[in-house]
């Protein structure tokens, strides 16, 4: 969160166990012995975020200059929680391999959107494409909807017309001024 991300509306945490063995030493005997220590965190995966996503279509529409994006680390060989990876021992997608594959479908809209942090008076804006990574033209219209504070505004329609086959197509460049939101506290 510091740097920006968000994790998506509706994950949940993984509990996350750390244990060591302590040095204490004892009050009363001044003894040194040795004693386990255990602390447990409530973590998100970066999977969960948004950022995978973001990268594949990014590099897919900087074509030609960018030719492809790959996920170094697509599964782990042993059972980690930790790892930037895709796949869990024994080859079962995680979150984020669902992302990815979101991310690469052969025909899709998309959005460049500078940052995932915004506040109410911000000027939002995001820079519409559509991608066509097939061999065959494409056609689709698209409706773009914002939403803020749980409200869902239709900010417009764009019909993005017929995409050759391998094309991208830069669309609409949206600005939206947010509005001021109010936290309700229960």
């Amino acid at each position: 969160q510091q740097e920006g991300g968000k994790v998506r509306k509706g994950e949940k945490a993984q509990m996350v166990v750390f244990w060591k063995f302590i040095e204490q030493e004892d009050e009363e005997t001044h003894e040194k012995k040795q004693v386990p220590f255990l602390r447990y965190y409530n973590v998100f995966h970066i999977d969960q975020c948004e950022g995978l996503k973001a990268i594949f279509e990014e590099a897919r529409r900087q074509r030609p200059v960018c030719s492809m994006a790959l996920n170094w680390c697509i599964n782990e060989p042993w059972i980690n929680i930790a790892g930037p990876t895709v796949m869990s021992y024994p080859c079962r997608p995680k979150k984020g391999y669902y992302a990815m594959k979101e991310a690469l479908r052969d025909v899709m809209p998309s959005a460049r959107i500078p940052t995932f942090t915004w506040h109410g008076g911000d000027l939002f804006n995001a820079e519409l494409w559509m991608l066509n990574d097939s061999p065959k033209e494409a056609y689709d219209t698209v409706e773009v909807f914002l939403e803020v504070a749980g409200k869902c505004h239709h900010v417009l329609t764009w019909d993005a017309g017929v995409l050759p086959a391998m094309e991208n197509k830069r669309g609409h460049m949206i600005q939206w001024v947010l509005p001021e939101v109010t936290e309700q506290t229960d």
